[in-house]
This record gives structure tokens, sequence and C-alpha cells, in this order.
């Protein structure tokens, strides 16, 4: 992004979110939510953002923890959940190549740990829940990828202390 475009941005970021355009909105929320995640969890472990985790189709953080490298893809819970109050995680890529259907899903072993932003839902600042990618159910059509939709389970977790410890012991 050039410096014309950046100081455009910074100038006029309360009348770009008035002007309300969906995509903007929901990529500035998402983009919020994992600057916020990757800053408050700097404050208690070594993680880092990944290289080029969008563009180069990398997890967002790397969590070095007991000298193993463990790689964390950061989402927002879906703003509508489940009946009863259940959160939802949307596990799934933009898109897909138009040659490959199945690319549009995540495979198991492309990240350790998926990091759920639930603040909007709580009310609570960086209230995140945590869940193994390998407890995360398989696609039906595509049964060596990770389905789209997934509601919160008691494989979620409250803390990532408490998912490194079931992580250790695996």
């Amino acid at each position: 992004m050039n410096e014309d475009t950046k100081k455009f941005i910074i100038d006029n970021i309360q009348e770009l979110i008035e002007y309300g355009d969906v995509g903007f909105i929901k990529a500035l929320k998402g983009t919020t939510s994992e600057f916020r995640a990757l800053k408050n969890l700097k404050q208690k472990y070594k993680i880092e953002r990944s290289q080029n985790p969008d563009a180069g189709g990398n997890p967002d953080f790397v969590l070095n923890h007991k000298g193993r490298k463990i790689l964390i893809e950061h989402k927002r819970a879906s703003i509508k959940g489940y009946k009863g109050g259940h959160f939802k995680l949307e596990f799934q890529k933009s898109r897909a190549s138009k040659n490959d259907p199945a690319s549009r899903y995540y495979s198991p072993d492309w990240c350790d740990i998926v990091s759920i932003d639930v603040s909007e839902h709580t009310g609570i600042a960086d209230d995140k829940r945590f869940v193994l990618t390998s407890d995360l159910d398989r696609h039906e059509k595509h049964p060596q990828k990770i389905k789209a939709l997934h509601r919160q389970s008691t494989l979620w977790y409250d803390s990532l202390d408490e998912l490194l410890t079931v992580l250790e012991d695996k």
C-alpha cells in the first residue's frame, strides 16, 4: 500500500466505517480481532505473526512452546450462533479454486490450533476460545478436509494454557 493510500485511510477512517461497505467492515473487524489477539497473547507467550499469513496461505500465528512450533489460525465466531447460544466457528477459506471444490476447506494438518474470538457475543474484550484442529469434524464429501461449520463443544477451551496442557499429553 502506498503512503497516499495509508494517509487517506488514516484521515478518513471514521467516514469509511460509516460508509458501511459490508466487505470493508468485515475485513476491518477480522483484522482488528487478529491484531488484538496477537497483542494479547504476546503478553504471556512467545508468539509471532506468521510470514505472509493471508496471501501466502500460512496460518496467522506461530507459537514457540517448549521447543515446539505450534501453528495457530485466528477466526471470529460467526455473528449468528446456533440455537441455545452456542458459538459457531466458520473454518473455511474465502473461495475455492475452479478445478478443486475441496480447496476451500482446510486440511487437518494445516495448523494445530484455532483461536476463536467470541468477544462480540460475550461483551468481554479479548475473550477467546481455543480448539485443536485435530478435534474438528471432517467434511462429509471430502474426509481429508475439515468441515466448514462447527458448534461450540467441550473440546473448545477457555484458555490457551488449558489447551497447551492437553496438547502436551497427546
